[in-house]
């Protein structure tokens, strides 16, 4: 689970370099939520094109500090709790996120959760 985990945060990571906000959206279920805790929930790859469209156009370095990884219904599901470290910003800000296996194998973002 561990090393599957890091090759799609690692892959995550590559497309966040291209700054292309379809790219990085490409990542996500079609039917994917993002959750700003407190804040708002964005449905659906359209609307998040658009929200990396906004977060893109003043990207922010980030790193991230895993503290668990799970898996669920026999893999058809992964989870990855941590925290993630934005440059110029004081303090480390919790984010859940769940991965949804595809039919090739592969997976997608399916639930993003975050807090700052």
């Amino acid at each position: 689970i561990d090393a599957r985990l890091k090759e799609v945060q690692d892959h995550f990571a590559e497309v966040w370099g291209t700054g292309d906000p379809a790219k990085v959206a490409d990542l996500y279920h079609p039917q994917a939520v993002m959750v700003h805790a407190g804040k708002k929930s964005i449905y659906g790859r359209e609307a998040i094109i658009e929200t990396f469209k906004e977060l893109l156009a003043s990207p922010s370095d980030f790193s991230t500090v895993v503290d668990k990884n799970l898996e669920a219904g026999g893999g058809e599901y992964l989870i990855q709790k941590g925290r993630f470290l934005l440059t110029g910003q004081e303090g480390e800000f919790p984010y859940e996120q769940i991965f949804k296996r595809q039919e090739d194998g592969s997976y997608l973002i399916y639930h993003d959760e975050f807090h700052f």
